[in-house]
């Protein structure tokens, strides 16, 4: 989760995505799936020309239409070097009014077979596709709830919401689901409170672009890249893709509302870069902390406070919490108005920003992670 302000926490209402909603593209077609049989033999045609026989348009009259139209509509889709087998269907069609609708029947069941089974699949495959993912939309839904809520969930929890979100992001309908982001940020607060490295890095692999659309998202994904480069023991030259997945959400972070995040996490990259020395960027960056507005200020002061000492946001402090707290008290050394002015306790630490540094840690055995 992200810090308690307003402005980043409007999230729409949980139950505002629960019904599946159809859009008319997603419809593609009402043709009936051709087969690799004819359309119409033996009995089916005879009772096919009873009913045609029935009508009071005369059946000539109504195969001559049937057979200029389908003509018509077809023309137009057919390409170039399609042109010469058409005409030689149309002269086969036009004869076929001859012979009889059985003809007809049969030459147009090979047309549909040769021109429309192709569309017709993949309307099909497409409308399948669909429906796959408002199933799995609507099990994420719950399941995401039930993260947020609960004080702790259990690794086959954890399980279905990764399986959930793969088959999701492979169908990349989520894109159009307005209500897919806020769901997504519940299941990144979860899983940061976790700190679940494994799955939130896979997760960033698959919606980066959305969870950077979002500011609950930024802060989380800020916060778990910029602790895992300022808190791991390998040099820089072994973290590419861990920088360059910080820089990218640090960018976020200023397009999105956190600007103390934004000036933060650079700041600590900066002095780690320069060997955990002062430097001119790092100058640059103190100086742009003065700039910060008092919410933001206020906030930058209380992640500083979280990070000096990782009891207060880690039931079970890990090396890499150490690690960032013996950092940070080195820059503030060298800095020492980082220091938050006034003292900050724990009971002043609201929920939400405990979670968007990270809470204690799940049990990857088995066990359950906790929030």
């Amino acid at each position: 989760m992200t810090l308690g302000r307003e402005a980043a926490s409007n999230v729409p209402s949980p139950f505002s995505e629960r019904e599946i909603i159809m859009s008319s593209s997603d419809t593609t077609s009402s043709e009936a799936p051709a087969s690799a049989t004819p359309l119409l033999s033996g009995q089916a045609r005879s009772d096919a020309e009873q009913r045609l026989a029935a009508l009071p348009l005369p059946v000539e009259k109504l195969v001559e239409y049937i057979t200029t139209h389908a003509v018509d509509r077809v023309y137009d889709r057919i390409s170039d070097k399609e042109a010469r087998r058409f005409r030689m269907l149309t002269a086969g069609m036009t004869l076929a009014g001859v012979l009889g609708l059985g003809t007809v029947a049969w030459i147009a069941g090979l047309f549909v077979d040769q021109r429309v089974s192709a569309s017709t699949a993949q309307a099909t495959k497409s409308l399948s596709e669909r429906l796959q993912f408002e199933a799995d939309y609507q099990q994420l839904v719950g399941l995401a709830l039930s993260l947020e809520n609960g004080k702790s969930f259990s690794t086959t929890d954890r399980d279905s919401v990764m399986q959930l979100l793969r088959a999701i992001g492979k169908s990349r309908f989520y894109e159009t689901r307005p209500g897919f982001a806020a769901y997504l940020d519940r299941v990144i607060d979860s899983f940061f409170a976790a700190d679940l490295h494994k799955e939130l890095t896979e997760l960033d692999a698959l919606f980066r672009p959305a969870l950077a659309s979002t500011s609950r998202a930024v802060a989380a994904m800020t916060s778990y890249f910029g602790q895992a480069v300022f808190g791991s023991p390998l040099p820089l030259d072994r973290l590419e893709e861990e920088t360059a997945a910080l820089a990218y959400y640090t960018t976020a972070a200023r397009t999105t509302g956190w600007p103390e995040l934004y000036i933060l996490w650079n700041l600590l990259f900066e002095f780690q870069r320069n060997g955990f020395a002062r430097s001119a960027s790092t100058d640059e960056l103190i100086a742009a902390r003065e700039q910060l507005g008092t919410a933001d200020r206020q906030s930058f002061e209380r992640y500083v406070f979280l990070l000096r000492d990782p009891t207060r946001y880690m039931a079970i402090p890990t090396d890499e919490g150490k690690r960032i707290a013996e950092r940070l008290a080195k820059l503030i050394a060298i800095y020492p108005q980082l220091e938050p002015q006034n003292e900050v306790s724990d009971d002043r630490l609201d929920e939400a920003l405990q979670n968007a540094l990270g809470g204690s840690r799940a049990d990857e055995s088995g066990g359950e992670g906790s929030k």
